[in-house]
């Protein structure tokens, strides 16, 4: 696994929050911890979170969520797919986690999404 360069030379904490975004948007499928991500750029766990969410407003795991539900609503749209299948896709492996959470973000089940784009 590449690493990152270290925190200390980052010109700015919004720097470290865009580089840890583009990150979320390319790696979503895959398990993503903070831990992890705060290993990957040096930084702890705690500081990482705090400057992710003063620089973009939301959490990490609320950003990932978002780039999660927001495929996977793609992916009902153009993909003859299971909700299972999808859920995989996009990193979950669990489907009733992943309907939670779609249902969070969306106010709808993944069912009633599926169904509002065929009226």
């Amino acid at each position: 696994q590449e690493r990152s360069v270290p925190f200390k030379r980052l010109r700015h904490q919004k720097e470290l929050a865009v580089q840890v975004k583009d990150y979320l948007k390319v790696h979503f499928r895959e398990k993503i911890t903070l831990d992890m991500l705060a290993d990957k750029y040096c930084i702890s766990a705690s500081r990482l979170r705090n400057i992710y969410r003063e620089q973009m407003g939301v959490t990490i795991i609320a950003d990932l969520t978002a780039i999660r539900i927001s495929e996977a609503k793609r992916m009902i749209r153009e993909n003859n797919l299971t909700f299972t299948q999808i859920a995989e896709a996009v990193g979950y492996n669990n489907i009733y986690y992943f309907s939670t959470q779609f249902k969070k973000c969306t106010g709808m089940t993944p069912t009633e999404y599926s169904r509002s784009l065929r009226i």
